[in-house]
């Protein structure tokens, strides 16, 4: 029992030291560096393209403002030409993976042996678990497209009011 103690304790160690370390800092500081932003019930999301050597490289940060934990989150990036045809597609994990509310996560995704053409889309996939109290939990999906050239996000169209 007293070296499950331990190892706890040294894992909670490493993981402070983790999120307190230069580059994690830097991460969750520099939100002004993106320029492109979604705002969703359950967390927001800012980021930035850079096409570079037939690439396309998405990076930003991800922060959950609603719940008392997140994790097993995956931002999911999906290139679409005009006729709604996949190109091609990535997914990052941000790590740490267990967030606090009020906290956020850098992620970067690449999409090789791509270039954006005028009119295709990004379309962005952010997977995670919720835990909010003591055993409730459960896994959402959501998704909200942006424009591929300008990173500008697109706005759902109205649903009919008849059904």
């Amino acid at each position: 029992m007293l070296n499950l103690k331990r190892i706890l304790v040294e894992c909670a160690a490493a993981v402070t030291l983790a999120m307190t370390a230069p580059g994690f800092a830097s991460a969750a500081s520099r939100v002004a560096d993106f320029p492109n932003r979604h705002n969703d019930t359950d967390f927001k999301i800012a980021w930035k393209t850079t096409n570079n050597a037939n690439n396309i490289v998405v990076s930003g940060l991800y922060k959950n403002i609603h719940y008392t934990y997140m994790d097993d989150v995956e931002v999911r990036v999906a290139l679409h030409n005009q006729q709604d045809k996949v190109l091609a597609y990535s997914a990052d994990a941000p790590t740490p993976q267990l967030m606090d509310s009020d906290t956020n996560r850098p992620f970067s995704v690449t999409l090789k042996n791509v270039t954006p053409a005028p009119g295709d889309t990004l379309e962005f996939m952010v997977r995670y678990r919720v835990v909010e109290g003591g055993t409730d939990n459960y896994n959402w999906l959501t998704t909200f497209t942006a424009d591929a050239v300008t990173g500008t996000p697109i706005e759902p169209k109205p649903k009919p009011a008849e059904w």
